[in-house]
């Protein structure tokens, strides 16, 4: 048993979408961040994270988290023609670096963290 959310295909195959874990649930939406973090890479030529912070209206804002220069407004643009419409990022934030754990993967926590601290 794992906490891998995969999607099964047609021919019996299946294909690993991401963590159950690193599901944002804004709205009763179901976001998956790195499904989420895929699509935008190919957008955004820096590195980046996606999280979320606590919200009152749908109980989490999905956050996007840059670490480098950007354009706001177009980033928001390509975002959302990219993006299933409530998967795009209410707030997006500069940051130094994208925290990593020691094996040089996100730390999902540092990163919630980071952003709720930013936010807050």
């Amino acid at each position: 048993m794992t906490n891998d959310l995969a999607e099964i295909l047609a021919d019996g195959s299946f294909r690993i979408l991401g963590r159950l874990d690193n599901v944002i649930n804004t709205g009763g939406i179901k976001v998956q961040i790195e499904t989420a973090e895929t699509i935008l890479r190919d957008i955004i030529n820096a590195p980046i994270a996606v999280t979320s912070v606590p919200d009152e209206k749908t109980a989490e804002k999905v956050v996007l988290l840059v670490a480098g220069s950007f354009d706001e407004k177009g980033l928001m643009e390509a975002a959302k023609a990219k993006l299933p419409r409530y998967w795009n990022p209410k707030v997006i934030v500069r940051v130094d670096e994208i925290p990593e754990t020691g094996s040089g993967k996100p730390d999902r926590r540092a990163i919630r963290a980071l952003a709720a601290r930013l936010l807050a």
